[in-house]
């Protein structure tokens, strides 16, 4: 790493934004690659005016400091943060996730009556008072819905039955009524299950992002050194808050931002909102 020898650098890119505890360092997000980085500083100005209103004196107080960027990549850690101040969920045994899953379209080779699931659907009720939460359609050949069908006691018409499997694991089984389906009729089948293995992030209405300290690694280079010379650049937010307003786009190009902002501690004599260190790292003996 370069020796610092002047203030003017050329950034290069921001290689990281790091969300952690800011007593132990424990991580809470690390961002992959990061796209249009920016910072906002700024303050509130009162201006002094006589009675024609020129200006005679100024003064700046209330400073703020917010950082911006967009990830490449959609970071589950990240949005979690954002969402509800915490880490993602993962599911385990005893303690799964509850999520609607659905099974592969399927076509009847012939005229038939039932249908087995792929999983367990869930069950909210209780085993000698079931209730489960299962969609059923028949599809027109486009795809559209020709035949809505709802769970009941007795499979006839539009209305269908489920039968838990006697496994854990196996899906249990859909009983249609007689002659409602011929060969070639396409069901779709969406159901809830629960799931042991798996991640999630929450929206709660009543949690908010929580207060971390930020560290952004910015990759530059000195002005006569070429961009085979590296200079590090870090900024470090002691204290600062993840917004929680994000818009989450899902096209295959599109990107995820994110922003946050610096918070002083009130109780600390020097009312840090951020500082930028370049520093001169040492060789490392390679043998």
């Amino acid at each position: 790493m370069a020796t610092i020898t002047s203030a003017q650098l050329i950034v290069d890119k921001v290689i990281r934004v790091t969300g952690r505890d800011k007593v132990d360092g424990t991580p809470y997000f690390i961002t992959g690659q990061v796209s249009d980085p920016s910072l906002q500083c700024d303050a509130q100005e009162v201006i002094k005016t006589d009675a024609e209103g020129t200006a005679i004196a100024r003064w700046q107080n209330s400073k703020t400091a917010q950082f911006s960027g967009s990830e490449t990549f959609w970071n589950l850690d990240t949005l979690s943060e954002q969402l509800n101040g915490e880490s993602i969920k993962e599911g385990s045994s005893g303690h799964g996730i509850v999520v609607p899953i659905s099974d592969p379209i399927y076509t009847y080779t012939a005229t038939g009556t039932t249908y087995k699931l792929l999983y367990p659907a869930y069950n909210y009720g209780t085993s000698e008072s079931p209730q489960y939460k299962i969609t059923v359609v028949k599809l027109n050949k486009d795809g559209s819905v020709q035949q809505k069908f709802k769970l009941g006691d007795s499979a006839a018409g539009d209305v269908i039955t489920y039968a838990a499997s006697q496994t854990a694991t196996e899906g249990g089984t859909i009983t249609f009524g007689s002659g409602v389906i011929k060969a070639g009729d396409q069901i779709f089948v969406q159901y809830d299950f629960n799931s042991e293995d798996c991640i999630a992030v929450f929206d709660s209405a009543d949690k908010f992002p929580r207060e971390m300290e930020m560290v952004v690694d910015v990759l530059c280079h000195p002005i006569c050194g070429g961009t085979t010379t590296a200079i590090a650049a870090v900024l470090v937010f002691p204290n600062a808050v993840l917004s929680p307003s994000v818009t989450q786009n899902f096209g295959r190009t599109d990107t995820f931002p994110f922003s946050f902002s610096a918070q002083q501690d009130y109780c600390d004599n020097e009312k840090l909102l951020f500082k930028v260190v370049c520093p001169t790292l040492p060789e490392i003996d390679s043998d």
